[in-house]
């Protein structure tokens, strides 16, 4: 986890995937969730990757 911001009704939590891939090839990739709550209870989550740096890393 890169970083972390929660509130009363969201959360934002960005995160870092790192790892090998199936070629040895290192990966590297930003990652972020939004997620917003009401009542204290999830009611959306929407995650977000850089597709061009994953898309990369796998290639």
């Amino acid at each position: 986890m890169v970083s972390l911001r929660t509130e009363a009704d969201f959360w934002v939590v960005q995160w870092l995937l790192t790892g090998t891939s199936a070629t040895g090839k290192p990966v590297c990739v930003d990652l972020a969730d939004f997620v917003l709550v009401e009542k204290g209870a999830v009611e959306e989550k929407h995650s977000y990757v850089d597709g061009v740096a994953m898309q990369a890393a796998l290639a």
